[in-house]
């Protein structure tokens, strides 16, 4: 047993007596000691010079109250990290250290008691102070993995989601562009055509083109120039035209001086014929004859009119 006395004064000073009593390792092995602590944990109690107060399975067994009893001290246990622990306990220190002892790892954590020279202890096992962490951790991980299933299903709907929005969203592109190429392209071609036909001299064709834009005014512009060409075509046909029955009445005026001109030469040619063969005609002694015989007559007519 453990005996605790406490001296009583009077109010002045004086000793009255004192309180004691007997405490039976029993009562505070039963009451203290082995109160619970966890599953496996318990407490213990050694004095100041190492020994066991109390502690689970401490009994005296068949000794009596009056008789010596010798518990075990931790400083002649062959466990050095034990003995390091009950010489820090011993001193008086307040801490915690890990101990392997038992068959198993444990923890010691201890405190001095003031009122005494007494230390206490409470022997945890590693695996129990670990086992909330670790089932912490299996929840952990088990809900990180249903996280990261939910998450990957999420990325992976998001996924088709976005996957099938994309295809959607090119279609809808595609569509759009090639209607917008139809729409671009076809007045394009319109007025391709139109400039080619326009090109190879149809002035009456047009070009239809309702666009309602820069296109449409390019429409009117290139069925102007058309019209226009065709007015300008026209006017210098007709031009042409006049010009060519100008020169072919100017052609008629001078083949009728030509052929008159050559009709002159004509009478000309003939006429210096005519005279050369005379000339040829008088030169012979015939028509020397006859000339000096005319002039014989002249003279005689003469003489004849002064007489």
């Amino acid at each position: 047993m453990v005996t605790c006395s406490k001296p009583v004064y009077g109010p002045g000073g004086e000793l009255l007596g004192v309180v004691g009593a007997d405490v039976t390792l029993k009562a505070m092995n039963d009451d203290i000691i082995n109160a619970q602590i966890g599953k496996l944990g318990y407490a213990f109690l050694i004095d100041d010079k190492g020994n066991f107060v109390a502690r689970p399975g401490l009994s005296v067994g068949d000794k009596k109250w009056d008789e010596s009893f010798e518990t075990e001290n931790l400083l002649s246990s062959d466990n050095s990290e034990l003995r390091a622990i009950a010489e820090d306990m011993i001193a008086g220190n307040m801490g915690s250290a890990k101990c392997r002892f038992e068959d198993g790892e444990k923890y010691i954590a201890y405190a001095p008691l003031n009122c005494t020279t007494w230390s206490v202890g409470i022997v945890m096992p590693v695996d129990e102070i670990t086992a909330p962490t670790l089932a912490t951790k299996s929840k952990l991980v088990a809900a990180t993995q249903d996280t990261g299933e939910y998450i990957t299903k999420k990325v992976d709907t998001t996924q088709k989601t976005l996957i099938c929005i994309l295809i959607a969203m090119i279609l809808v592109v595609a569509s759009c562009s090639f209607l917008l190429s139809r729409m671009i392209t076809n007045p394009i071609k319109e007025l391709s055509k139109g400039s080619k036909v326009i090109g190879c001299g149809d002035f009456d064709h047009r070009v239809d083109v309702k666009t309602g834009d820069e296109l449409e005014d390019l429409a009117r512009s290139l069925n102007k120039m058309a019209s226009d060409l065709k007015k300008y075509v026209n006017e210098l046909v007709e031009k042409e035209t006049k010009i060519r029955e100008l020169e072919i009445v100017r052609l008629e005026k001078y083949s009728k001086n030509l052929e008159r001109k050559v009709k002159l030469l004509e009478i000309k040619v003939d006429r210096e014929k005519t005279e050369k063969a005379v000339s040829t005609i008088t030169e012979t002694e015939y028509f020397k004859k006859l000339r000096a015989e005319a002039a014989d007559i002249r003279e005689k007519r003469e003489k004849r009119e002064k007489t």
